[in-house]
């Protein structure tokens, strides 16, 4: 049975997939409410500086760190073709203090600031809504029918000479027409709003908030199949009926924890742990860096047969499979190199093409760009989102996974308050949480007092202790 959990807390939401008898996750998306990576926020944003030799601009829209806009779409910002002014420097056409629409791309990453777009878009259940585009255009996962050749001049009429992108969601069971275009015309009204807020702004200002966790929970329900969704909020309940989700599938439940761990699924095992077993024997390790990420194949426990060649094949295959789920549940992106187990050019070849046909394609964003001499695979995976251990994490060359710790703490202290009658805590707290605790109030609605303490000695990273009085 596959299950589908959203936990909710003021410090992590965390929506996820697993099988209930193995307890193993098939999919996670996580947001940090206290680092939000502001993809496809739009902002009203102000140039800080200008690069003609980067062909660039950074701009600051309220973030800790300015943001980086591309000249050719800095231009399209302000109303300027790229085509026509080919040539001239661009601290020609833009001055420092000009205000420009933009929308987050890329979220920051590690010590870089976010990347910015003007090609601005705004997402609904079943279209997004290009303003700054023209045309209709198809998802490539619907087949064409005469019902979506209807549907499709409906659109054209609807959206006001903006450009449109049907997502497959619109082909839905009871989804009609109507609702598409009633859509329609509340994202072009969203979207002239926008406009004017940002005709009358003359400050840095935030127009636009997208709400990305359920644009991935989305997504995720499309690519596997659920036969249980459990939620902790009637408003979790009510979003997901209006995705058509039954309502006898949907259980609302307030867990003394969370969801994943009433459950029995721990996320510390995908988070702490490098190495990875297949139960064929197959060992992967996984090592993220700052610049990119090595992953090293062994055979390890695996029996080989008489045919070492075909042996050889078998391993790599059981190992990419595993490495591509890891990839895909931590958020891996930027560039990846792996040490598979080593095979001749022609095998090598037919490797290749393996990969290819089993997810390491464009679908998930990778591309595979050769074999080096050596041996080892190198391949990219385009990045928009942090990975999970720097979205949760202080500092990511650390990975100290705070956050996470926070986010522990904050259930450890709510099974506290349901089961116990704990009039005070005294919460012992390593260096880099104490500081963050004594600096941001996170944890002072529980029905007790807390008192804070900075602990040098403590392996762990924090340790709570009811204070008897």
């Amino acid at each position: 049975m596959k299950i589908f959990t959203l936990d909710r807390s003021p410090i992590l939401s965390i929506a996820s997939i697993f099988d209930n008898k193995t307890k193993q996750i098939e999919a996670l998306f996580i947001e940090n409410l206290l680092k939000p990576n502001r993809v496809g926020d739009i902002f009203t944003g102000k140039v800080i500086s200008i690069s003609d030799g980067m062909e660039s601009a950074f701009i600051d829209i309220g973030l800790s760190s300015n943001c980086f806009i591309q000249r050719g779409e800095l231009l399209r910002g302000l109303g300027i073709s790229p085509n026509k002014v080919k040539g001239q420097p661009l601290s020609k056409l833009v001055k420092k203090g000009q205000m420009v629409l933009v929308q987050v791309e890329k979220a920051p990453y590690q010590t870089k600031g976010a990347q910015l777009t003007a090609d601005v878009s705004l997402p609904g259940n079943y279209v997004v809504l290009m303003p700054k585009m023209n045309g209709v255009r198809i998802s490539r996962k619907i087949e064409k029918t005469e019902d979506l050749a209807s549907l499709e001049l409906k659109m054209k009429s609807a959206c006001k000479g903006f450009g449109l992108i049907l997502r497959s969601g619109a082909l839905k069971e009871g989804v009609t027409h109507d609702e598409i275009i009633s859509e329609i015309s509340s994202l072009v009204n969203q979207w002239e709003k926008i406009l004017q807020a940002f005709e009358i702004t003359s400050t840095v200002k935030c127009l636009y908030q997208k709400n990305i966790l359920q644009e991935e929970v989305e997504e995720m329900l499309t690519e596997h199949p659920v036969d249980v969704y459990s939620v902790t909020t009637e408003e979790d309940k009510k979003w997901l009926l209006t995705i058509g989700i039954s309502k006898q599938l949907i259980s609302l439940k307030s867990p003394d924890t969370s969801l994943l761990i009433e459950h029995g699924v721990s996320l510390d095992q995908l988070l702490y742990k490098e190495k990875w077993e297949t139960p064929e024997g197959v060992t992967v390790v996984l090592n993220e860096l700052e610049a990119f990420t090595i992953i090293d194949v062994n055979s390890a426990k695996y029996v080989m047969d008489s045919k070492k060649r075909d042996s050889v094949f078998k391993v790599n295959a059981i190992a990419a499979a595993q490495i591509l789920q890891k990839i895909k549940l931590l958020n891996i992106s930027g560039i990846i190199l792996i040490d598979f187990i080593d095979m001749l050019p022609q095998e090598q070849l037919s490797f290749t093409q393996h990969l290819l046909n089993s997810g390491y394609d464009k679908s998930n964003q990778i591309v595979i760009e050769d074999f080096t001499s050596l041996g080892i695979l190198q391949l990219t995976k385009k990045r928009e989102l942090p990975t999970i251990k720097d979205l949760l994490s202080f500092d990511y060359a650390e990975r100290d996974l705070n956050y996470y710790q926070l986010y522990q703490l904050y259930l450890e202290l709510k099974r506290t308050e349901k089961h116990t009658n704990t009039k005070q805590l005294k919460i012992e707290l390593e260096d880099a949480l104490y500081v963050f605790l004594r600096q941001n109030n996170l944890i002072s609605d529980f029905n007790f007092k807390i008192e804070l303490k900075h602990s040098f000695k403590n392996q762990n990273k924090f340790k709570i202790q009811s204070v008897k009085h």
